[in-house]
Parts: C-alpha cells; structure tokens; sequence
C-alpha cells in the first residue's frame, strides 16, 4: 500500500516528505528560555516532564538560589522495576552574573572548590563527583557523578555547566549505571546544542578588557572598582548551590 502511494506522489515531493520523516526522528524539542537567553535541543523523541512531576522535582530540590525550569525523558518512559523512571535530565539556572573581572583560572579554581563542595551538599554527602573539565572554548565545563540509592541502585550521570554574562545555566543527566553508555551520547548531544543567545555570552577578564578599561581612562576604573567594593574579591563565579 505505501509503495503504491508513493507512486503517485511526485519524486520531489517524495523527497521532502522521507527528508521531514527522518529528520523528524533525528531532531528533539528546541527548548527556549528567553529570560535566561540560552536554548538547546533535546534529545530525539524526549519530552518534557509532566507539570505533576516538575513540581515534584523542584519541590525536593537542596538548591534554593537555582531555578528549575524543566526536566526532559524519553516519550513513555515508565517507572522500572525498582521504582525509578531513568535516564532524565533537568534544566537549572542561577541568575547571576560571574563579574567582571572574572578569568578561567579563576572559574578553574572555584569550579574545584566551592562548586564541588556545594555539588557534594546538594547531594546530600551521597554522591561522587569525578574530574571536572572546564572547556574555555566553549565556556563550559563537565564531569560525570555517581550517587547510590537507598535501595541499591547505582546512579551515573554528567552535569554540564554554562557561563553566560548574566547567568550560569547547568544540564543534569541522571541515568541507571548499567544504561549510562548507551545515554550518554543523547547527553552530550543536548550539551552541544547549547547555546546564549549573541551578546549574552560570557568573556573572561583578558587584554582585551585591559584595552577596554585603558582606552576609556581613570573614571572608567573607578566606577568598575566603586561597584566591586564590598564584595570581596569583586566576583562571584557560582553562587551557592
């Protein structure tokens, strides 16, 4: 019966129609936030968490300065046999700025520091998180977890984090142990995607910042280091949990 529909359909109509179809298999959801200026594509045939069970998920959340948009799964994916519906992964933003005068080394060395201890609380003491790897080229970074459930089951996921001029957005991927090899490719697909939109894209402290603040003299510099008194070190790069 497809064949002979097919038969009759001109060929570039064809085409066009096959095209859509595997495209339609290839590509997941773009999701949008337009507040924080960043978007992604999901993962092929995921969808987004029922309201239900976003509110569950932000409702046991141990972060209060970050904000849970959404969570995204597979299409149908049910509760297995141990009670648990994997692999997931959850969209959280701090909306904050990292500061001026941040620079990698900088990021590199809270991302060590505060980030792991705050990663560690957040999870309760209960999770491991392995080496972090800050890709400055593509201002972000990644390390994978594990954290053993109550019942036995082992969780294994990867956290990607976003720097952003206003914000700092995360992608948590949670998956069975067993499973996460064959996830984890739908992760970093959705980590690759991301993207701020132009002009809300972190730079870090360098010589063009240097030029920046020479070219426009002494009163520029006062009015950076007028807003920077107080606050420590002048930056903040991630705010607690």
């Amino acid at each position: 019966m497809f064949i002979k529909l097919c038969a009759r359909v001109p060929r570039i109509t064809l085409v066009v129609f096959l095209f859509e179809l595997v495209a339609g298999t290839c590509i997941g959801e773009e999701y949008r936030n337009a507040e924080g200026h960043f978007r992604f594509q999901a993962p092929p045939n995921w969808v987004r968490f029922q309201p239900a069970k976003l509110a569950d998920t932000k409702r046991n959340a141990r972060n209060p300065d970050g904000m849970i948009h959404e969570g995204f799964e597979p299409a149908g994916l049910m509760p297995a046999f141990d009670g648990f519906a994997f692999p997931y992964l959850v969209v959280i933003e701090v909306r904050k700025p990292l500061g001026f005068f941040v620079t990698y080394d900088r990021i590199e060395h809270e991302l060590n520091t505060k980030f792991r201890e705050e990663f560690q609380r957040g999870a309760g003491g209960n999770g491991n998180l392995g080496p972090i790897t800050l890709d400055r080229g593509k201002n972000r970074f990644w390390a994978e977890f594990t954290r053993p459930e109550p019942n036995g089951l082992l969780v294994r996921g990867k956290v990607f984090g976003f720097f952003g001029k206003e914000n700092f957005v995360m992608l948590v991927c949670s998956s069975r142990e067993r499973e996460f090899a064959a996830n984890q490719a739908s992760f970093d697909g959705a980590a690759d995607s991301f993207r701020f939109d132009e002009g809300y894209e972190f730079k870090p402290f360098g010589g063009e910042r240097i030029a920046y603040i020479v070219g426009f003299g002494c009163a520029g510099c006062c009015c950076v280091l007028s807003i920077g008194i107080g606050v420590g070190a002048l930056i903040y790069f991630l705010a607690k949990r």
